[in-house]
Parts: C-alpha cells; structure tokens; sequence
C-alpha cells in the first residue's frame, strides 16, 4: 500500500525520476549520493569521533587549527557527495593540524 502511495507520487513528479524499488532512492540528476551507502555512513561516523578528538583538544588548549578542522569533521560528511571524496577531505582534515600550527 504504501509503496503503491509512494510509486504514484513520483509518477506525478514527472519522467525525470526513475523508481528502483523497494530501496527507495531516486536515479537521475535528483539524486544524492551523500549518506547512501554504508560505506558513507560508517566513514561519516568515524571521522565524526575523531573531529569530536579534535574539537574538544582545540578548544581546551585555546588552538584555533584543531578546533577548526573538528568543526569541519563534523560537517564534512553532510555535504561530500562520495565516498572517495568524502576520505579524501576527512583525511586532509585530519592531517591538517600537524602542518599547519596556530
């Protein structure tokens, strides 16, 4: 019933969209790839924790560097659109404190 409900409500949206079935994702320009897949998400969590690590350092030694790259551990997964690319940013974060001291 509901996925009868869910199947007519893009049928309404137009041919743009592509239905895949029961796992409810959209193919086509639409879509997002951000937090799809596992890989993303357990990437997301990790990089979470250590942004969480290095957050908490910058703001109890006063360092604006590691604070800074802990904001943008937290943010990066919401708004990388790979996988791959979301490793490659968490892993520049990550490194970025050892390089670049203030």
């Amino acid at each position: 019933m509901v996925v009868c409900l869910v199947y007519e409500s893009l049928a309404v949206l137009g041919s743009k969209l592509v239905w895949d079935g029961p796992s409810q994702t959209l193919a086509g320009p639409e879509r997002r790839e951000s937090m799809n897949t596992e890989s993303s998400i357990v990437w997301g969590m990790l990089f979470g924790a250590i942004g969480f690590g290095y957050f908490m350092y910058g703001r109890k030694q006063t360092r604006t560097v590691p604070l800074l790259c802990g904001i943008g551990l937290f943010v990066v997964p919401w708004f990388v659109p790979g996988t791959w690319l979301l490793v490659a940013a968490g892993a520049i974060l990550m490194a970025l404190p050892f390089f670049v001291r203030g």
